[in-house]
């Protein structure tokens, strides 16, 4: 039952990261969209 525990925190830290670092990339890549044809 422990071990569930943890394997569910850690999906839903991996999701999060992974979550955060989507939305970064996505920014980043409107931003040097903005400064290429803005």
């Amino acid at each position: 039952m422990k071990q569930l525990k943890v394997i569910i925190l850690s999906l839903t830290l991996l999701m999060g990261i992974t979550t955060t670092v989507h939305i970064n990339s996505s920014n980043d890549f409107q931003t040097a969209e903005n400064g290429y044809f803005g």
